[in-house]
C-alpha cells in the first residue's frame, strides 16, 4: 500500500514566511522556503511517506467559499501585504515549485474545489 502525503502548499508557505520573518540571505528573505522543505522532509522521513503531493490554490479559489459562507476571510482585506512583503512571498512560491520540481514531488493547482452546496 502506497504512502501519501499530501500537501496544502499555500497554508504550509503562509506559515513558513510569517513564522521566520528574519531569515535571510544577502538581505533576501528565505524563511517560507526553508520551513516548506523542512517540514516535507520531517514528515516524509517521521511517517515514511512514499509519495508527496503538493496542492497550490488555484486564483481567486476564495470565491467558491463565499458563495458557501459569504464571511469567508472577510477580514483579510484589512491585513494585506505591502507590494514588496507580496513580491518576496511570490517570488519564494517559484523557488519551492521549481525546488519540488526538481525533487520529483508532485504538484498540482486546485482551482474551486468547494462545491456549490445544493
Amino acid at each position: 500500500m502506497t504512502k501519501t502525503l499530501i500537501v496544502d502548499g499555500n497554508s504550509l508557505l503562509q506559515l513558513g514566511f510569517h513564522g521566520l520573518k528574519n531569515f535571510q540571505d544577502n538581505k533576501e528573505n528565505l524563511g517560507a522556503v526553508f520551513y516548506f522543505l523542512n517540514t516535507i522532509k520531517k514528515l516524509i522521513l517521521e511517517y515514511n511517506f512514499d509519495k508527496v503531493v503538493v496542492a497550490w490554490d488555484g486564483e481567486k479559489n476564495y470565491e467558491s467559499r463565499r458563495k458557501v459562507y459569504p464571511q469567508y476571510k472577510i477580514k483579510r482585506a484589512e491585513k494585506r501585504l505591502s507590494s514588496e512583503k507580496m513580491e518576496s512571498l511570490y517570488s519564494q512560491k517559484l523557488r519551492v515549485q521549481q525546488y519540488l520540481e526538481e525533487i520529483f514531488i508532485r504538484q498540482c493547482i486546485a482551482k474551486g474545489i468547494i462545491k456549490e452546496i445544493v
